[in-house]
């Protein structure tokens, strides 16, 4: 695995605080570091980079990754 994101559907129409409040993403995300921790340390994998992506944008149906961007308002939060 070199990359992957995580997407929700009609997430942008959530209030701000319950889409900043994302423990599923977090959760996501910190499986996925501590699953590629126990292939290098178990397994010996030799893996060297894990790019965690954001994608937004009228063109995006979902936001997908780590990056909330509210593109109609000046508020940009990671």
């Amino acid at each position: 695995m070199t990359e992957n994101g995580f997407a929700v559907m009609n997430e942008t129409n959530l209030p701000i605080d319950r889409a900043v409040n994302d423990t599923d993403r977090v959760e996501y995300f910190r499986g996925n570091c501590e699953a590629l921790l126990a292939a290098i340390t178990e397994d010996g994998v030799d893996i060297r980079s894990y790019f965690g992506w954001s994608e937004f944008g009228p063109q995006c149906p979902a936001r997908a990754g780590f990056l909330n961007a509210y593109l109609s308002r000046p508020i940009r939060q990671l």
